[in-house]
C-alpha cells in the first residue's frame, strides 16, 4: 500500500495554511521519510480566508503564490510492461496490473507544529526546506528592485537603501470577538525600529515599509515625520501577494504576533526581529521584547 500524508482541510488565510503547509512537509521529511507528502491542492480544492475582493480565483492565486504544488504531487503509478510472448498456439491474456491502494494519513490541525518548533533553527537548514525556500522564490522579482541599484536581494551592499518592513496586524473586530485577538501597540514597532536606527552601522539610508490594514496607528506618522536619517512608506490593504513579497525580500523584518510574517520570517534572508506569541522562534531571530 502507498502511503502519503497531506495537510488537514482549513479556511484560514494565507499565512496560517502556509505555515500549516510547511510543517506538515518538515515533519513528514524529518520523522517519517518513507511517506510521500502531497500538496492539499492535488487531494481537494483548498479555500482561503481574507478574500476581500471576492475575487473567484483567489484560492488559485494564493496555491501559484506559494508555488510547492507542482513539486509536492502525488507520484503517478508505475507502469508495468506485459511481458513480450512469442505467439504460442493458444492466445494466453495477459495479466491485469491493479494499481496498489493509496493511503492518505491527514495531519490533524496543527499536530506537527510542537516537533516543528522545537526543531525549528536545524529544520530551517535542511534541504527539503531549501527546496520549499528555492521553489517559492522561483520566478518572483523583489519589490525593492526600483529602489536598489541591483536586483539581487541578498547583496545589501550596493543598495540605495535598508529596506525594513514591519508587520502591523490590525484584527478584525470579528477576529477580536470571536478568537480573543488583541493588536500591539504601535510603541512595539516603534521601539524595534528606534532600536534598528541607532544600531544600525551600514552607508544606505533607511527605509521603513509599514504593512498593514484599515486605518493604522497615527503614532506611525507621528514618528515618520521626525525620521531625518530614515524614511516611512506605509502600505495599506494590499494584495496577498505585494504585502507577503515585500516582507521576505526586505533587508530585515519586523514581524507581529501572526503566521503571515512569522510565515516570511522562515523564508526570508534578512535580518528578523520577532515579536513573542504562541508560535516559537528560529534560534537565530532577535527577540524584539527583549530590546523594548
Amino acid at each position: 500500500m502507498n502511503r502519503v500524508a497531506t495537510t488537514d482541510k482549513r479556511s484560514d488565510g494565507f499565512g496560517a495554511q502556509f505555515q500549516n503547509i510547511i510543517f506538515d512537509i518538515l515533519f513528514t521529511s524529518a520523522m517519517t521519510p518513507h511517506v510521500q507528502y502531497v500538496f492539499p491542492s492535488n487531494i481537494e480544492p483548498m479555500q482561503f480566508e481574507h478574500n476581500y475582493t471576492q475575487d473567484p480565483d483567489f484560492a488559485a492565486r494564493m496555491i501559484r503564490f506559494m508555488n510547492l504544488d507542482a513539486v509536492f504531487r502525488m507520484a503517478p503509478p508505475i507502469h508495468v510492461a506485459p511481458p513480450i510472448h512469442v505467439a504460442p498456439p493458444i492466445h494466453v491474456a495477459p495479466p491485469i496490473h491493479v494499481a496498489p491502494p493509496i493511503r492518505v494519513n491527514r495531519y490533524k490541525g496543527t499536530e506537527t507544529y510542537k516537533f516543528c518548533e522545537a526543531n525549528l533553527t536545524r529544520l530551517l537548514e535542511t534541504d527539503v526546506f531549501k527546496l520549499i525556500k528555492r521553489m517559492f522564490f522561483e520566478n518572483k522579482v523583489s519589490p525593492y528592485a526600483n529602489n536598489n541599484n541591483n536586483n539581487n536581494y541578498n547583496n545589501n551592499n550596493n543598495n540605495a537603501f535598508y529596506n525594513v518592513a514591519v508587520h502591523v496586524r490590525n484584527h478584525s473586530p470579528q477576529e477580536m470577538r470571536i478568537h480573543k485577538r488583541t493588536n500591539e501597540s504601535a510603541q512595539y514597532y516603534i521601539g524595534v525600529m528606534r532600536h534598528i536606527i541607532s544600531s544600525y552601522k551600514g552607508i544606505a539610508p533607511i527605509r521603513f515599509h509599514i504593512h498593514s490594514q484599515r486605518n493604522v496607528d497615527p503614532a506611525f506618522a507621528q514618528f515618520a515625520n521626525m525620521g531625518s536619517t530614515f524614511q516611512c512608506v506605509m502600505h495599506l490593504d494590499e494584495s496577498v501577494e505585494d504585502a507577503f513579497s515585500g516582507l521576505v525580500f526586505a533587508d530585515a523584518l519586523i514581524t507581529s504576533a501572526s503566521s503571515f510574517s512569522y510565515v516570511a520570517a522562515m523564508l526570508t534572508d534578512g535580518t528578523v526581529y520577532y515579536k513573542k506569541f504562541w508560535h516559537k522562534p528560529s534560534m537565530k531571530w532577535i527577540i524584539g521584547d527583549n530590546l523594548q
